[in-house]
């Protein structure tokens, strides 16, 4: 008889340095943040993988100091591989809060998203379920959903509960 089983292994962070030793920890699969978490300029979290309980906390993405290359906006959060992000504020994106690339098998609930330098959420490619979801001040609205470039999935995004929008600008739009 062999026996299998499945090592998960889960912790807890209270800043910025050991939420990024969680997410470079291949071994570690569940993050639950503590406390508020302020995220240096330029830097894009990779959530690949990962699941993400935020216990009500917020990511607070911070002004960068100078112009990126090409004046592009870094987006907050990158995920290229199934992923589960729950309870978390996310606020002050340079780009988008969320830019899920090429993917299957993400699930963000119970978000609040604000203050985007461009959409609350990009979907390129891949398939998104969102359920909760309240998005105050992005720039230009909620959820992006295309194709991207260099991508022949065809995008998908699932809405459940709500998408709250309060702005004039789109909840989502392809």
């Amino acid at each position: 008889y062999t026996a299998t089983y499945e090592l998960v292994i889960e912790v807890d962070v209270e800043d910025f340095e050991a939420l990024l030793e969680a997410l470079n920890n291949p071994e570690v699969l569940e993050i639950r943040l503590n406390d508020d978490i302020v995220v240096p300029a330029g830097v894009t979290l990779d959530f690949s993988g990962k699941t993400i309980v935020g216990n009500g906390n917020s990511i607070y993405f911070t002004e960068p100091s100078m112009l990126r290359l090409n004046n592009t906006k870094p987006n907050g959060i990158t995920i290229t591989a199934p992923a589960n992000i729950s309870d978390l504020v996310l606020v002050g994106a340079k780009g988008y809060a969320i830019h899920v690339y090429n993917t299957t098998g993400v699930v963000l609930k119970d978000l609040t998203i604000k203050d985007s330098g461009k959409g609350a959420i990009l979907v390129n490619g891949s398939e998104v379920t969102v359920e909760n979801i309240t998005l105050v001040n992005n720039l230009w609205g909620g959820i992006e959903v295309s194709q991207g470039v260099g991508v022949n999935n065809i995008p998908k995004l699932t809405v459940l509960g709500f998408l709250l929008n309060g702005e004039n600008t789109p909840a989502s739009w392809i």
